[in-house]
């Protein structure tokens, strides 16, 4: 039994029932990083907080101007972080190459995330998305979210916050 359990541990399955979610509510959190986008998961816990409490300060600790439209009405969020990977120049494709949050050097967070109403005690009744959110590195130290996007979103480009100003390409010599 001991060795079955192993292998699913090693495969990753379970992996999310055995962690503890980090959750968001629009008075309290249980991470204590919000605010401090000092790390990826820092910078990720200080997102949802944007979204969550909608405040300017913790939005601009995020490098965002503005509360991301995320989520309607007042809302609980709960994420468990599976995976942050710096995106290396091979991962930028042909068909990524122009997109401004798909950078290399930029930090890929993938997450599951979950919401419910603030009141409830956790949002285990609800069902797990996945998310990914990019983070450009500060020459300050830190990072500024540059774009995300869930799998419950329509399928496009993440959303791009309005204070990013990707480098303009130069126009092609005809």
């Amino acid at each position: 039994m001991r060795i079955l359990a192993a292998v699913f541990l090693l495969l990753g399955i379970g992996a999310a029932n055995a962690q503890t979610p980090s959750r968001i509510t629009p008075d309290t959190a249980n991470i204590a990083c919000v605010g401090k986008a000092d790390t990826p998961q820092c910078a990720t816990a200080t997102f949802f907080a944007c979204a969550v409490r909608r405040t300017a300060e913790i939005c601009a600790a995020a490098g965002l101007t503005e509360p991301p439209r995320l989520f309607d009405g007042t809302v609980a969020v709960e994420w468990l972080v599976d995976r942050a990977s710096i995106i290396r120049e091979r991962d930028v494709t042909e068909d990524l190459q122009h997109f401004a949050w798909f950078k290399a050097g930029n930090t890929l967070v993938e997450a599951q995330v979950r919401r419910c109403a603030p009141e409830a005690a956790d949002c285990s009744a609800e069902d797990w998305v996945d998310w990914q959110i990019y983070l450009a590195p500060l020459a300050a130290g830190g990072f500024a979210v540059v774009g995300w996007r869930g799998d419950n979103e329509p399928d496009g480009p993440p959303e791009i916050p309005d204070a990013f100003q990707p480098n303009q390409a130069p126009e092609p010599a005809q």
